[in-house]
């Protein structure tokens, strides 16, 4: 059986009727990779983390990120056995990430630990719009301070270098262009070379 945490939306709770062997634990995490979610609308990325939890101790148990002490969601289990529940991506850079199982009277030591990877990803803000439309891109799951441009009509029109956390903010506003569409190249630097991540499509349209 199951029910819905009345304190986190986001977290569903479930337990198996076989129980686990003493002292056993366990924690899987559900996909595997995915991108940031905590900066953007839940849905559009798949930035929704399943994690399952198996433990034979009843109490408080946090799920934790990249740490320890980096609580990302609680849950209590009323009995042993196995508990299921979501978390976002958090904003980080890409790579692979550890998924903890911390019990709360045991905070200094894991009882489990799974491994999630950062994918990048890139939004784009509006994909239409006239000559003088601003256009946002945001990127997040990319390399520490890594540095980032953006071709339009096979010419690079801005230049970004992203966070400590993989994440970055470009703004470009359309100038004069025949109406139609077009391809932003969203590029980044990979030692000394540049390597093209991912293209968006953007129209440009007529107005009076």
């Amino acid at each position: 059986g199951g029910e819905r945490s009345p304190a986190e939306a986001s977290a569903y709770y479930s337990f198996k009727t076989s129980l686990p062997p003493v002292g056993y634990y366990s924690i899987t995490v559900n996909p595997v990779c995915g991108v940031c979610g905590e900066l953007v609308d839940v849905g559009i990325c798949g930035e929704v983390i399943g994690v399952t939890a198996i433990v034979s101790i009843p109490g408080t148990y946090y799920i934790c990120w990249d740490s320890l002490t980096n609580i990302k969601e609680t849950f209590t289990a009323d009995t042993i056995g196995s508990y299921s529940l979501a978390i976002y991506t958090p904003e980080a850079i890409k790579g692979p990430h550890t998924v903890y199982l911390v019990y709360s009277t045991d905070t200094g030591n894991a009882k489990a630990s799974a491994v999630f990877t950062v994918l990048p990803s890139v939004k784009m803000d509006p994909a239409e719009g006239p000559v003088g439309t601003t256009v946002t891109f945001n990127g997040y799951g990319f390399a520490a301070s890594q540095q980032l441009q953006i071709e339009f009509n096979d010419t690079v029109v801005t230049t970004t270098t992203a966070s400590s956390l993989g994440s970055w903010t470009l703004n470009y506003t359309i100038p004069a262009t025949p109406g139609g569409g077009y391809t932003f190249d969203i590029q980044a630097k990979e030692g000394t070379v540049w390597v093209a991540w991912v293209s968006k499509y953007f129209k440009v349209t007529p107005e009076i």
